[in-house]
């Protein structure tokens, strides 16, 4: 608890002191959104607690990952499993948010159709112009699994010049070193190109492992009348060696970085084609088009297999008064996974899915109104050779809505009310292992939010509650092994979330808090915590400019105690809180050139990104409990030089 106050008590030192705003501070008023209705729009117009992550604030940080440039928004949790691609967790889903998060690189879905999620580790940090989060947002727009809400990752568009590009190199523990290279260029007035390329070779902390990463990508942007087309196809090949979790508390407690229970070695290869087109047809009226190819081969000794996903977005918006809009469009999915071996057999696994959308805002005075609604239709086709009774087919009809309003107390403040539904299906590796009916996961959402500048501090903050029915998860009932099923009864998550920045003359500082009560109700676990879910989170980014030159960081976040996963009867004991504490240091040597190093985890706090207590004893007196231990105090250092 008094790492809770000492939390709370700087941020209010924050707010309460005044200083002079510097001039390239990102004004309210200035910045844009274009992940919750497909079309950019001002954040003040926005009827979601917005957190808007900028290429400058990205590098004030000291930010070199897509997560760690997340870390400090409220009520957002990042989870590194043995040193995999990390997990976003948003108000509180839990072990599944790898599926009740949809994550988006240029508005285009990364998720797949199981539980590998999104691979956010193959993105080159100096290519992100911004990233945008949108809690319990994009339902709308993207429908299944848009249930904890959205990630955008926009990259930086081309730029009207000649030459220009980055080159970079890091090194830092445990082997860790990573190159990059981003280059771009004019070849005429209206065609541009860019290439960018990543390699990184780590040998992760935990002993004998590794996670290797070769990763490029090459665009190509043609302008035309009122309007733009471009092509970028991505290539990722990772080469892993994973040791699993650590069986028993003693011994995750003793060597963090031991072997663990089994070791996962394999490949991972990825084959990306984008496509999107978007033109002004007449005065007032936009057509936007995205399309994705994505070839998947993943390899290992015991389980193999290839996915090929196709995806498709039109959408038009109808302008027809100030502000005021009209948006109708449609997505289609058509995905397919070849189980070439696995614990199931060999076998197709295929998911169709086709979604209608309409948007309409339309404002009166200094009110704003939106409403929403989308129409989902997902058909899923397991078919297995050696298990045959494991065949099986599941069609899904889901209805979204939202509404919302919005009133604008003036050019610097507005405050909102919105409601919106979610829902999500079971992924395919759920239905693989599945106790009784399917029935997807619905959920209600209903937020009252405020966004404005105060003197020198912009402040947001939110309240919300969502009730959700028929929960995916994966838990034990009864005497029965542990199994993915839906949860009897709701689940309730009531929370409040308030973030500020406050700008001195050579200082900055952020800070956010969050804190979520979250409970099940009127089943079987009635009245118990929702396991793997802290009740508060905490984050401070202090960043000073000592001078022209030279720039410190510091990063400060708390995660509350929580229960360990899939512990939906709370017999287990806490996870317990923890505090962690980030530094780094860049130096402008010139124009050009950057020189940078870092620590995290400075205090070495000892703490699990994942730990699982499923009920599940073979043998009796034994800790049975699952342990992913976090890495500890590492350190890095590095260099880019722009041109």
């Amino acid at each position: 608890m008094k790492k809770i106050f000492f939390v709370m008590a700087l941020l209010c030192v924050g707010i309460s002191v005044k200083g002079e705003v510097k001039e390239e501070v990102i004004r309210l008023e200035d910045t844009i959104i274009n992940t919750e209705q497909g079309f950019n729009q001002n954040i003040l117009e926005l009827t979601k607690n917005v957190s808007v992550i900028t290429s400058k604030e990205i590098e004030q940080k000291g930010a070199r990952t897509v997560a760690e440039a997340l870390k400090g928004v409220p009520n957002l949790i990042i989870r590194n499993m043995g040193g995999s691609d990390p997990k976003f967790d948003i108000r509180g889903q839990g072990e599944t948010a790898f599926s009740n998060v949809i994550v988006l690189l240029d508005g285009i879905p990364l998720n797949s159709i199981d539980m590998s999620g999104y691979k956010t580790g193959q993105i080159p940090i100096n290519t992100v112009e911004r990233i945008e989060v949108i809690p319990s947002g994009g339902t709308i727009l993207y429908g299944d699994g848009a249930v904890g809400g959205v990630i955008n990752i926009i990259t930086k568009s081309t730029k009207n010049a000649k030459n220009y590009g980055i080159v970079g190199l890091e090194v830092g523990s445990d082997s860790f070193l990573k190159t990059t290279l981003n280059y771009g260029t004019k070849l005429t007035n209206s065609t541009f190109l860019d290439l960018n390329f990543l390699e990184k070779k780590n040998k992760t902390f935990k002993v004998d492992s590794k996670d290797d990463l070769l990763a490029f990508d090459v665009r190509l942007k043609q302008l035309i009348n009122k309007g733009y087309i471009e092509f970028k196809y991505s290539y990722s090949y990772s080469d892993f060696k994973f040791n699993g979790s650590i069986l028993g508390k003693d011994e995750a407690d003793k060597d963090p970085g031991q072997k663990g229970g089994w070791t996962v070695k394999g490949k991972n290869k990825y084959n990306t084609y984008n496509l999107s087109y978007n033109q002004e047809l007449i005065k007032d009226l936009e057509l936007f088009i995205v399309g994705e190819k994505r070839e998947q081969e993943y390899r290992e000794d015991k389980y193999r297999y290839d996915t090929d996903i196709g995806y498709v977005r039109p959408q038009l918006k109808y302008s027809y008064y100030e502000k005021s809009y009209f948006i109708l469009g449609a997505d289609f999915q058509d995905a397919k996974t070849t189980l070439l071996k696995s614990w199931s057999g060999t076998g197709k696994i295929t998911k169709k899915s086709q979604g209608y959308f309409a948007i309409n805002k339309f404002k009166i005075s200094d009110f704003e109104f939106s409403q929403g609604y989308r129409k989902q239709k997902i058909k899923y086709d397991l078919k297995y050779d050696l298990k045959k009774e494991k065949n099986k087919k599941k069609e899904f009809n889901e209805d979204n809505f939202d509404l919302s309003i919005n009133y604008l107390l003036n050019e610097l403040s507005s405050v909102y009310i919105s409601y919106n539904t979610a829902f999500r299906t079971p992924n395919t590796n759920e239905l693989d292992s599945w106790n009784g009916d399917y029935k997807p996961q619905t959920s209600k959402t209903l937020e009252l939010g405020m966004k404005s500048f105060i003197g020198d501090t912009y402040l947001q903050g939110a309240i919300f509650k969502t009730k959700t029915k028929n929960e995916i998860a994966y838990s034990k009932l009864n005497d029965m092994l542990a199994s993915n099923r839906n949860l009897d009864g709701e689940s309730e998550r009531k929370g409040i979330e308030i973030s500020m920045e406050h700008y001195f003359n050579k200082l900055i500082l952020k800070g956010g808090i969050g804190y979520i009560d979250h409970e099940m109700k009127n089943g079987v676990y009635n009245g118990k915590w929702i396991p793997g879910v802290p009740k508060m989170t905490a984050n401070i980014l202090v960043s000073w400019l000592l001078n022209d030159q030279f720039t410190l960081n510091g990063n400060l976040n708390y995660n509350g105690e929580s229960y360990y996963m899939a512990d939906f009867n709370n017999t287990g004991e806490k996870l317990d809180s923890y505090i962690t504490v980030d530094t780094n240091l860049n130096y402008k040597y010139n124009e050009g050139l950057t020189l940078y190093v870092g620590i995290n985890n400075i205090f070495d706090e000892k703490y699990y990104d994942y730990a699982m207590d499923d009920g599940t004893s073979l043998t009796p007196y034994v800790d049975y409990r699952s342990f992913y231990p976090a890495v500890g105090r590492n350190y890095y250092g590095g260099f880019k030089y722009s041109f």
